[in-house]
């Protein structure tokens, strides 16, 4: 099962490492959606729950990846 996720990176994260974690993505099967580089490095994309641990393992002190949250709408009142 995938599920969409928005991926962040820490800005020490150079392009081609987060270039290749998008080709990682997408061949585990998963779809990435938008690229973020201008206020903040990252990507939106469909993830295959087979390789979320993969990028999960990437957070952490001297991790490339700042933090990964679930993707969904926001409502407000």
């Amino acid at each position: 099962m995938s599920q969409k996720y928005i991926v962040v990176f820490n800005k020490s994260t150079s392009a081609e490492d987060i270039e290749k974690e998008i080709a990682a993505v997408e061949a585990a099967g998963g779809e990435v959606h938008q690229k973020y580089t201008t206020s903040l490095k990252g990507f939106s994309a469909t993830i295959p729950e087979s390789h979320l641990q993969s990028l999960k393992n990437l957070q952490g002190d001297g991790g490339k990846i700042q933090h990964i949250e679930a993707d969904g709408e926001v409502h407000t009142q």
